[in-house]
């Protein structure tokens, strides 16, 4: 039995999670590795990890548990955990997330992975704007690359942009190429504002182009608020 602190770290390209602590216990017996580490970022403590390896076999796996992370002005942000998060949730958060996965791997064979991320609320700023009230929950159906399952759903109680959007809803799913928005809608002075699907590329250099589809907005009243 070994009990000791590492340092673990994503050696894929892009990186998915920034460097983590992790302190616990790693064992072998009979052929099996086995190991429990909490996992941690400069002293805050975020979730389990579990480690599984059968050497004769050469498979196994790990189970991630972060149940509540939690993002406070002044405190921990998701851009120490993440360099994903940096261009799409910009300081400062607050509110919490959570996350459970697994990685699992075979003995000369392709191995699999997964997750569910859930928001109960995350206030943050985005690229369109300050985002308040960020609610829903994620199926990753791939670790490496991140790729999820089609028709995720995520609402925010209000985005400011040039105008304030109130209950938006979003339908989209995220792929190799980046993210697939299928379906936005939100209201807007005194009507309802519709987002045609178009893709956000995950490169941060790449134009957006997209088409939004007005019902029974004011004008009068849109002008007047921007």
């Amino acid at each position: 039995h070994l009990r000791d602190e590492a340092r673990i770290a994503d050696t894929t390209t892009p990186r998915r999670f920034n460097p983590l602590t992790g302190a616990g216990r790693l064992s072998l017996a009979q052929d099996r590795w086995r190991g429990d580490f909490d996992l941690g970022h400069d002293g805050v403590t975020l979730g389990h990890l579990a480690l599984n390896h059968d050497a004769r076999a050469g498979g196994g796996g790990l189970t991630i548990d972060a149940p509540r992370i939690v993002f406070a002005e002044g405190g921990l942000q998701p851009e120490a955990l993440s360099p994903l998060a940096v261009e799409f949730v910009k300081s400062p958060a607050t509110g919490e997330v959570g996350f459970t996965g697994h990685v699992d791997w075979v003995d000369g064979g392709e191995g699999s992975s997964g997750g569910v991320l859930t928001i109960p609320s995350l206030d943050f700023t985005s690229p369109a704007g300050p985002v308040r009230g960020l609610q829903g929950r994620i199926e990753f159906t791939s670790l490496a690359p991140l790729e999820t399952a089609p028709n995720q759903h995520l609402t925010a109680r209000e985005i400011e942009t040039a105008v304030t959007l109130s209950e938006v809803n979003l339908d989209f799913g995220l792929g190799k190429n980046g993210v697939m928005l299928d379906a936005g809608e939100t209201e807007l002075a005194g009507g309802r504002a519709r987002i045609e699907p178009f893709l956000i590329p995950l490169d941060p250099t790449q134009p957006i182009q997209g088409v939004l589809v007005l019902d029974q907005v004011q004008l009068g009243e849109l002008i007047q608020e921007a």
